[in-house]
């Protein structure tokens, strides 16, 4: 076994912290906004290089960004603790990681990301902004980049 893993079994470590908050979040931001066009190419190739992304593309690969970009993190600490706790089963993570464009309204496009108790929205269109309205933290974060 670890080492790690031996001193939480012997009691020697009680706590395990988690970083809330990146030290970066535009880096976070870019690498969310590469990983969601990814999947724009992964269903059609073309559509990657649709002038719709372009703004997208140009801060994902850049870092130089038009407007403000942003990502929504929505995190479910009861669910965390459960898998940190009980570990997760081969189903519980096919059934809770996903990666996904979700198509808004005015061909807007999002990118939604699922890992287990955590779920990340950015948008993949410049025209989108934010509504945090009855989001409160720690459950919900926005990062404005």
């Amino acid at each position: 076994m670890p080492p790690f893993e031996t001193a939480v079994i012997d009691g020697q470590k009680t706590q395990i912290r988690l970083l809330a908050h990146p030290m970066k979040p535009h880096m976070v931001c870019r690498f969310l906004i590469k990983m969601g066009i990814e999947v724009v190419a992964a269903d059609n190739a073309a559509d990657a290089f649709h002038a719709k992304f372009d703004s997208a593309r140009r801060y994902a690969l850049t870092g130089d960004k038009t407007g403000g970009w942003w990502y929504l993190q929505n995190e479910q600490m009861h669910e965390a603790s459960r898998f940190l706790t009980h570990g997760v089963s081969e189903a519980e993570w096919f059934r809770n990681v996903k990666l996904e464009v979700i198509r808004l309204e005015g061909d807007q496009e999002m990118f939604h990301l699922r890992l287990l108790y955590l779920d990340i929205f950015t948008p993949l269109t410049a025209e989108i902004q934010p509504d945090v309205e009855g989001l409160d933290e720690p459950e919900f974060r926005l990062f404005r980049v």
